[in-house]
Protein backbone atom coordinates (compact mmCIF):
# COMPACT_ATOMS: atom_id res chain seq x y z
CA UNK A 1 0.00 0.00 0.00
CA UNK A 2 1.50 3.37 -0.67
CA UNK A 3 1.69 6.25 1.47
CA UNK A 4 -0.81 9.28 0.78
CA UNK A 5 0.66 12.49 0.06
CA UNK A 6 -0.23 16.19 1.35
CA UNK A 7 1.67 18.81 0.09
CA UNK A 8 0.77 22.31 0.68
CA UNK A 9 2.76 25.49 -0.80
CA UNK A 10 1.70 28.97 -0.98
CA UNK A 11 2.55 29.32 -5.04
CA UNK A 12 3.14 26.18 -6.83
CA UNK A 13 3.73 27.01 -10.61
CA UNK A 14 4.79 24.12 -12.25
CA UNK A 15 6.14 25.85 -15.76
CA UNK A 16 8.66 27.82 -13.30
CA UNK A 17 11.82 26.70 -13.61
CA UNK A 18 13.35 28.34 -10.54
CA UNK A 19 12.27 27.50 -7.16
CA UNK A 20 9.01 25.40 -8.40
CA UNK A 21 10.61 22.98 -10.40
CA UNK A 22 11.70 20.61 -7.14
CA UNK A 23 8.16 20.44 -5.82
CA UNK A 24 6.91 19.74 -9.41
CA UNK A 25 9.07 17.08 -9.62
CA UNK A 26 9.16 15.40 -6.00
CA UNK A 27 5.30 15.67 -6.35
CA UNK A 28 5.31 14.17 -10.11
CA UNK A 29 7.67 11.65 -9.42
CA UNK A 30 5.63 10.64 -6.12
CA UNK A 31 2.22 10.52 -8.28
CA UNK A 32 3.72 8.80 -11.10
CA UNK A 33 4.94 5.84 -8.25
CA UNK A 34 1.44 5.59 -6.93
CA UNK A 35 1.47 7.54 -3.89
CA UNK A 36 -2.04 9.40 -3.62
CA UNK A 37 -0.75 13.26 -3.69
CA UNK A 38 -2.86 16.16 -2.98
CA UNK A 39 -1.37 19.39 -3.68
CA UNK A 40 -2.44 22.36 -1.86
CA UNK A 41 -1.93 25.79 -3.15
CA UNK A 42 -3.50 29.04 -3.96
CA UNK A 43 -6.08 29.21 -6.98
CA UNK A 44 -3.51 31.72 -8.74
CA UNK A 45 -3.83 30.63 -12.57
CA UNK A 46 -5.52 27.27 -14.35
CA UNK A 47 -2.09 25.98 -15.20
CA UNK A 48 -1.89 22.99 -13.26
CA UNK A 49 -1.34 19.65 -15.06
CA UNK A 50 -3.00 16.87 -15.20
CA UNK A 51 -0.66 14.20 -13.59
CA UNK A 52 -1.00 10.82 -12.58
CA UNK A 53 -1.71 10.56 -8.96
CA UNK A 54 -2.26 13.98 -8.23
CA UNK A 55 -5.57 16.12 -7.15
CA UNK A 56 -5.35 19.83 -6.42
CA UNK A 57 -7.09 21.42 -3.52
CA UNK A 58 -7.11 25.16 -4.16
CA UNK A 59 -8.27 28.20 -2.52
CA UNK A 60 -8.43 31.95 -2.80
CA UNK A 61 -5.80 34.49 -2.14
CA UNK A 62 -5.24 37.68 -2.39
CA UNK A 63 -1.99 39.12 -3.84
CA UNK A 64 -1.33 42.90 -3.69
CA UNK A 65 0.82 43.38 -1.43
CA UNK A 66 3.60 40.96 0.23
CA UNK A 67 1.88 41.17 4.09
CA UNK A 68 -1.73 40.88 2.35
CA UNK A 69 -0.49 38.12 0.44
CA UNK A 70 1.08 36.48 3.02
CA UNK A 71 -2.02 36.70 5.79
CA UNK A 72 -4.37 35.81 3.14
CA UNK A 73 -2.11 32.75 1.92
CA UNK A 74 -2.32 31.97 5.69
CA UNK A 75 -6.13 32.05 6.14
CA UNK A 76 -7.15 30.15 3.10
CA UNK A 77 -4.73 27.45 3.36
CA UNK A 78 -5.33 27.05 6.89
CA UNK A 79 -9.58 27.08 6.12
CA UNK A 80 -8.83 24.88 2.62
CA UNK A 81 -6.30 22.57 4.56
CA UNK A 82 -9.18 21.64 7.55
CA UNK A 83 -11.28 20.30 4.56
CA UNK A 84 -8.94 17.65 3.43
CA UNK A 85 -9.09 14.23 4.29
CA UNK A 86 -5.69 12.72 6.65
CA UNK A 87 -3.09 11.62 5.12
CA UNK A 88 0.17 9.73 5.83
CA UNK A 89 2.47 12.83 5.48
CA UNK A 90 2.25 16.05 5.38
CA UNK A 91 4.91 17.83 3.03
CA UNK A 92 5.20 22.03 3.18
CA UNK A 93 6.85 23.93 0.52
CA UNK A 94 7.29 27.08 2.32
CA UNK A 95 6.80 28.57 5.60
CA UNK A 96 3.47 30.14 5.99
CA UNK A 97 2.36 26.69 4.10
CA UNK A 98 3.61 24.91 7.25
CA UNK A 99 2.09 27.40 9.48
CA UNK A 100 -1.58 26.77 7.93
CA UNK A 101 -0.76 22.80 8.54
CA UNK A 102 -0.27 23.45 11.92
CA UNK A 103 -3.67 25.97 12.33
CA UNK A 104 -5.46 23.35 10.33
CA UNK A 105 -4.72 20.44 13.11
CA UNK A 106 -2.69 18.42 10.52
CA UNK A 107 0.61 19.21 12.12
CA UNK A 108 1.72 17.67 14.97
CA UNK A 109 -1.02 14.61 14.24
CA UNK A 110 0.37 13.49 10.75
CA UNK A 111 4.35 14.15 9.99
CA UNK A 112 5.89 16.70 8.55
CA UNK A 113 8.58 16.89 6.12
CA UNK A 114 9.94 20.22 5.13
CA UNK A 115 10.74 20.36 1.42
CA UNK A 116 13.47 23.20 1.36
CA UNK A 117 14.31 25.02 -1.83
CA UNK A 118 16.44 27.45 -2.62
CA UNK A 119 17.12 30.21 -5.43
CA UNK A 120 20.76 30.25 -4.96
CA UNK A 121 21.28 27.78 -7.23
CA UNK A 122 19.38 25.78 -9.91
CA UNK A 123 21.28 23.98 -12.33
CA UNK A 124 17.44 25.24 -14.57
CA UNK A 125 18.54 28.82 -13.74
CA UNK A 126 21.72 28.06 -14.79
CA UNK A 127 21.18 26.53 -17.97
Amino acid sequence: MRSSVLFARNLFLPRDLGGNRYPYETMRRLGARGHPVTVATPRLHGQFPALPGVRYHLYPVQRPHPAVSHFTNVLGATLALRRVPKHDVAMAGSYDSALALGWAGIVPHTPLVFLFHSEFYSEWVQA
